[in-house]
């Protein structure tokens, strides 16, 4: 199974492409059509980036965080669940559990929080 996540864009086809799975049963997870979804037995409904919680490693190299900002479209799925799923493991993914479980240097890396001055402000309709 493939995911955007893991596939190369179809801009640079060089990293993988259709031609690398033609043997066996071919399962892509995505949320637009490419040429990997067009070769493949099944294609799975993802979910997009604002819908799922993980991390990306920025231009200067460091890891961070991120969380989900809206639920995935009905029918879709994160990678996520569906890996953890494949795996025989209960329950939802959480991008934070995992990355514990990774060790470092995943481990430390968090979604930046509320500052605690502001979680004590109370706001009121005048």
């Amino acid at each position: 199974m493939i995911s955007r996540s893991i596939q190369s864009r179809e801009n640079g086809r060089s990293q993988l492409g259709a031609a690398q799975f033609k043997k066996g049963f071919r399962v892509v997870q995505d949320i637009l059509p490419t040429s990997l979804s067009e070769a493949a037995d099944v294609v799975l409904p993802a979910a997009a980036w604002a819908e799922k919680d993980g991390c990306w490693e920025n231009f200067a190299g460091k890891i961070q965080a991120f969380s989900a900002a809206i639920r995935p479209v009905e029918g879709a799925k994160r990678e996520g669940d569906v890996y953890l799923s494949l795996m025989g493991r209960k329950g939802m993914f959480n991008a934070e559990q995992i990355r514990k479980e990774m060790g470092e240097p995943f481990a430390s890396v968090k979604v930046p929080g509320i500052r605690e001055e502001e979680r004590r402000l109370e706001f009121v309709e005048l």
